[in-house]
């Protein structure tokens, strides 16, 4: 019989449920949430059902149903005035995040400690040696559309808990002081929620660079927060040289998301398109995966080719529609780059048709 529900952290625990059945001689009401896994009735398991027994039928005539919030599953309480509700994890976005298979596994080893956290603290006693640093702290850094803000969303579906996305924007403020009490108020407010720092350089960056005092202490505030935390916080960058270096330390799991290979990229591909998408059988995906593209630029791809053929009202997305969008996505990509570099240089981008030119040589 399992303890606690095994669907979420062992940490987490819920008081003020809604109860169902006869009372406890205590005084105290049977709660298929709170620590219960099987019917006191006749002790089959209830963790799949969580209302009511599956087998026996005990206490489905006594309680409704819970209602639905939106994006989780059922309300839990009777006052959720501070979130009383749980969301049931959903591993299937991590299963299907491509990456190394080496990379996927120190993710899933790191998320370890949060899922066997009283195994560890507790009962291994490492609560007596290990004071601050006890939560999981991930930094995924690398190229632009590569997958390290989906794997933070993936992480916390599999642990079932609310992703909150963190950019330099929502904390920042113009008077003194302001800035460091929104980081404070962060990590009080969300500590049982995947916290993600998106572009976390914005609020990392070296403090021996700093130009500014109010600089060096968001730095140092974030910094210690961090350690002090005891939950999930994953922090993504695309410039990880320019992060403080006291951060480092800090970090549990370092991955780097890179160019996927041909292999990977032909399963972004293929991942890409839902089942019930009308794709043609002409596809031919190893041709598509021998473009160097990542996996964000797939993705618009993609879309790109739904929206023309749903547009020409194509009954299928074929490998044509397919290939025009990807020209149309690689035309636009070479056009941006051609840009960046003219603004260095100083000089004009080339117009289109000359992109055209290179892009048939």
């Amino acid at each position: 019989m399992a303890n606690e529900f095994s669907f979420t952290s062992s940490s987490i625990l819920f008081d003020n449920y809604f109860s169902i059945g006869p009372s406890k001689p205590d005084g105290q009401k049977f709660d298929f949430v709170n620590g219960l896994s099987e019917c006191p009735k006749c002790g089959a398991d209830v963790a799949e059902r969580r209302w009511y027994c599956n087998k026996c039928s005990y206490g489905k005539g006594r309680k409704s149903k819970p209602p639905k919030v939106a994006g989780y599953d059922y309300v839990i309480s009777d006052e959720y005035k501070d979130g009383k509700y749980f969301r049931a994890a959903d591993k299937s976005l991590f299963e299907t995040v491509i990456i190394e298979p080496y990379k996927k596994q120190m993710i899933v080893e790191a998320l370890s400690l949060v899922e066997n956290s009283d195994l560890i603290f507790n009962q291994w006693g490492f609560k007596d040696t290990i004071e601050k640093g006890t939560g999981v702290s991930l930094l995924f850094h690398g190229l632009p559309g590569t997958g390290k803000t989906l794997m933070a969303q993936a992480i916390a579906d599999y642990l079932g808990k609310k992703l909150i996305t963190i950019t330099a924007a929502e904390v920042m403020d113009k008077y003194v002081g302001e800035t460091e009490k929104k980081i404070a108020e962060l990590f009080d407010d969300h500590k049982d929620d995947v916290i993600l720092f998106d572009e976390c350089d914005s609020l990392l960056g070296s403090r021996e660079r700093a130009r500014a005092s109010w600089e060096v202490s968001q730095v140092n505030v974030l910094l210690n927060k961090l350690e002090n935390h005891r939950g999930v916080t994953v922090f993504t960058t695309n410039h990880s040289t320019n992060l403080d270096k006291a951060l480092d330390r800090r970090i549990a799991v370092k991955v780097r998301f890179e160019m996927p290979s041909q292999e990977l990229r032909k399963q972004i591909w293929r991942r890409m398109f839902p089942k019930k998408a009308p794709l043609a059988a002409d596809i031919d995906w190893d041709l598509l995966a021998s473009y160097e593209v990542t996996g964000g630029y797939v993705k618009n791809t993609v879309l790109r080719a739904a929206r023309i053929a749903a547009f020409r009202k194509e009954s299928e997305i074929t490998f044509a529609v397919l290939k025009e969008a990807l020209k149309q996505e690689l035309m636009a990509l070479m056009e941006y780059e051609q840009s960046e570099h003219a603004a260095v240089e100083g000089q004009e981008a080339p117009d289109k048709e000359q992109l055209k030119l290179h892009q048939k040589r």
